[in-house]
C-alpha cells in the first residue's frame, strides 16, 4: 500500500520487529555458543528467553501491521461507499 494515514505507526512496527530479529539472533547465537562451550546449564533461560522474547516482538510487529493493513483497507472502502452514495 502507497499511501496510508499511520505512518508513525508503520515506522514503530519496523522498529519492534527490528528488535525482535535483534533478540532472536542474539538468542540463539548464545544458545549455540553455550551449548558448544558446556555452558547450557548456566546460560539455558536467558538464552531461551532472549529467543522467545524476539518471537514475541516480532509477533507484535506483524499485529501491529495487519491493524494498519484493516485500517486503511477500511478507511478506503468508506471512502468507496461514500462515493457511490453521492451518484
Amino acid at each position: 500500500m502507497d499511501r496510508t494515514r499511520y505512518a508513525t505507526a508503520r515506522i514503530f512496527a519496523t522498529i519492534i520487529t527490528g528488535i525482535g530479529w535483534l533478540y532472536l539472533v542474539v538468542g540463539a547465537v548464545g544458545f549455540i555458543f553455550s551449548y558448544f562451550n558446556d555452558m547450557l546449564s548456566y546460560n539455558f533461560l536467558p538464552t531461551v528467553s532472549g529467543a522467545i522474547l524476539g518471537v514475541l516482538a516480532l509477533a507484535a510487529g506483524q499485529l501491529i501491521n495487519a491493524t494498519v493493513d484493516t485500517a486503511d483497507n477500511s478507511h478506503e472502502i468508506l471512502a468507496e461507499l461514500r462515493k457511490r452514495a453521492e451518484n
